[in-house]
């Protein structure tokens, strides 16, 4: 929570195990239950969020890859059943992560800071503007 005054972000991210393929179609992705799941988490924290008065929520999916980079696949929309106005979103971005970093927070029992990676933090912002 930024004590500032300043805009102030919750995130939920939501780890994912797929493999998915992305061509003509999408095969082996993240499927309906798992977009309501994600949009439930937002309603259990919507007093938190509002109470501490987050300007924006954003759910997001992540899927490990072999790989180096952030990779921004899109986001799903649930806009019909979850639009619950400003700061909630009904939107869940999709991100590509690089597998090895993940490992290593994971073993060396440290956090990924997304303002350390520039690259991956254009990404995220982009990705809410669409």
């Amino acid at each position: 929570i930024n004590a500032s005054g300043r805009s102030s972000e919750f995130t939920i991210y939501d780890a994912k195990y797929y493999a998915p393929a992305f061509g003509k179609k999408i095969i082996a992705a993240p499927g309906i239950e798992s977009g309501t799941k994600q949009l439930l988490y937002q309603s259990a924290y919507r007093d938190f969020i509002i109470d501490n008065k987050f300007t924006s929520v954003r759910n997001m999916f992540l899927i490990s890859i072999d790989g180096s980079e952030f990779v921004n696949k899109g986001n799903v929309s649930f806009e019909v059943v979850a639009d619950e106005g400003e700061p909630f979103t009904c939107f869940i971005d999709v991100m590509l992560v690089p597998a090895n970093l993940i490992l290593e927070c994971y073993i060396s029992q440290s956090g990924l800071n997304i303002d350390e990676l520039p690259t991956a933090r254009e990404q995220f912002m982009l990705s809410g503007e669409e």
